[in-house]
This record gives structure tokens, C-alpha cells and sequence, in this order.
């Protein structure tokens, strides 16, 4: 054997390894995720306080994917240990979770753009900008075939620009408050 083709191997090896790893940080993850969904479940079945029904679908539909992107990497990953490892590189399992995870994320996108809707009175001056970042984001996390620098880029900057855009009008609204108190009132809080 060739030290090329030993060192081929010993590199396929580790990303198996770093793999199980990141399986094993999904896995405890979802845990998290299953209790806060449940506790999220039982406030939406609270009869003072009717969630509104896209909210409802939206946090099924995510956990949902998230269930099933878990299905799809555990399946890879037995795949790829048991059979072949090389099929660990293209596997139809992998493109389906990239699909899945692009799907959870325009989900997560109009779940955030709908809140900016609300805050916003469903401006559509305010509104068009998100709307098209996450469309785009959409677009280029189902066309990138396992490349996805540019679906990342995007949908960072769509999250960021509408959670700014959640947060500003709180941020407007608190700061004549913080504006009225004087340097002393903030030492006295310190001091307390």
C-alpha cells in the first residue's frame, strides 16, 4: 500500500469520526429542542391565549423538518459505516438534508417576517426588503447543490436585517426612558 493511499484512508477515517461527532451534537440538540417544543405545544393548548394558526403550523412544520433532517444524517452516516465509506461524499441522503435544511430555514424566514409584519403593520415599504432576501435565499439554497457559501451569506443577512427590524421599534421605544435618567441615577444602580 502506497502512503498516498494510507493517508487517503487515515483522512477518510477521520472525517467518520468528526461526523459521529457532529451526529452525536445533533442528537443532543434535538433533545433540547423536543422539550422546548413540547413546553411550546402546551402554551399553544393554554385556552387564555389563542397562538395565531401560521404560528402554530410554522413551529410543527419546523420540528417536523428538524426530525426529519436527524432521520436523513443518522441514515447517511449508518450508510456510509456500514457499506461504503467514499459514499459518504454523495449520498441522495445528504442532497435531501440540504434540501430539508434549506426548507426549515425559509420556514424560519417567513416565521420572522410574519413578526416583522405585525410590528411593522404589514408595511410594504419595511416588508420588501426581508421578503426578497429571504426569496433569494430560498432560491439559492435549493439551486446550490451542496454548495451553499452563498444560501449561508444570505440568510444570515436576512435574519439579521429582520430581527433589526424587530428589535428597532423597542429599541425606539425604550431609549426616551433611558435618555431621562441622569449619570447619578446610574451609579446608584451599580452601587445598589
Amino acid at each position: 500500500m502506497s502512503t498516498g493511499a494510507f493517508q487517503a484512508i487515515m483522512d477518510m477515517d477521520t472525517y467518520v469520526q468528526e461526523r459521529f461527532l457532529l451526529i452525536w451534537i445533533q442528537i443532543f440538540a434535538y433533545g433540547v429542542y423536543f422539550v422546548l417544543f413540547g413546553i411550546c405545544i402546551h402554551l399553544f393548548i393554554n385556552p387564555r391565549r389563542k397562538p395565531h394558526p401560521w404560528v402554530v403550523i410554522a413551529t410543527v412544520l419546523l420540528f417536523f423538518l428538524s426530525t426529519v433532517k436527524l432521520a436523513l444524517d443518522l441514515a447517511s452516516v449508518v450508510v456510509a459505516y456500514t457499506d461504503d465509506v467514499s459514499s459518504i461524499f454523495d449520498s441522495s441522503l445528504d442532497r435531501a438534508g440540504v434540501y430539508i435544511y434549506v426548507s426549515a430555514s425559509a420556514v424560519s424566514d417567513a416565521l420572522l417576517i410574519y413578526r416583522c409584519s405585525i410590528i411593522w403593520e404589514a408595511r410594504k415599504s419595511v416588508l420588501a426588503l426581508p421578503l426578497l432576501l429571504a426569496v433569494a435565499s430560498a432560491l439559492a439554497g435549493y439551486t446550490s447543490q451542496l454548495s451553499g457559501s452563498v444560501f449561508v451569506i444570505l440568510s444570515m443577512i436576512t435574519n439579521i436585517t429582520v430581527t433589526s427590524l424587530i428589535g428597532e421599534p423597542l429599541i425606539r421605544l425604550c431609549s426616551p426612558r433611558i435618555a431621562l435618567m441622569s449619570p447619578r441615577s446610574w451609579t446608584n444602580l451599580v452601587d445598589q
